[in-house]
């Protein structure tokens, strides 16, 4: 299954490059079945703390995952609507941990066809950016360049989902105009945690 493979791919990159392989397939579901099980290592407290790391500078365990999350992004946009939507499920844990270019592809199905999708994807942008405060005042003054990076993509998407609530065929989308605004509101909420970061680590002592 691949719950049994997604646990493999987890720390193995020899399995992770059979899954990888998979995506390419023809055949939907076996695309499907390869997200699903990649998921499971993108989404593995492994690579979430590489990932931190990266954001702090230290890229060497992360970069074992740029090819993979290429591949899945690359997925973003299939013929198929349910490996659309399991690659936006798969590239979700990285969304709310602020990697830009998750967030840029997440936020590439605002506009889907698909009612279902393209509200999965808002839910996942709306959830980061209401956590923006706590991720950007945790942050160190070197992983804050790169955080606030993406949480401008967070608010650009943010305000391309309201827009799109309103413009969509068929009378707009209620559901992604209070997502939008239910992020929107936490954004504009006190970031001086950030600053104050900066604050303390100018005053420490040399």
């Amino acid at each position: 299954s691949s719950g049994i493979v997604g646990g493999l791919a987890i720390d193995r990159d020899d399995v992770c490059e059979m899954v990888t392989a998979l995506l390419s397939s023809e055949d939907a579901k076996v695309r499907e079945s390869a997200l699903s099980a990649l998921q499971i290592r993108l989404h593995s407290p492994r690579v979430l703390n590489a990932l931190h790391d990266a954001q702090q500078g230290k890229i060497l365990e992360f970069s074992r995952e740029k090819d993979v999350i290429l591949q899945v992004v690359a997925l973003i946009d299939d013929d198929n609507g349910r490996c659309r939507f399991k690659a936006v499920d798969a590239l979700s844990r990285l969304v709310l941990a602020f990697h830009t270019e998750a967030v840029v592809a997440v936020a590439r199905r605002l506009a889907d066809g698909e009612e279902w999708i393209r509200r999965h994807a808002a839910e996942i942008i709306s959830k980061a950016l209401a956590d923006g405060n706590r991720i950007l005042g945790g942050a160190s003054p070197f992983a804050l360049t790169v955080l606030e990076t993406a949480n401008t993509e967070l608010l650009r998407a943010t305000i391309a989902a309201y827009n799109l609530g309103i413009t969509l065929e068929g009378g707009g989308d209620v559901y992604l105009r209070r997502l939008a605004m239910k992020g929107l509101a936490a954004a504009a909420a006190d970031r001086r945690a950030p600053n104050k970061n900066k604050d303390r680590a100018s005053k420490k002592p040399p």
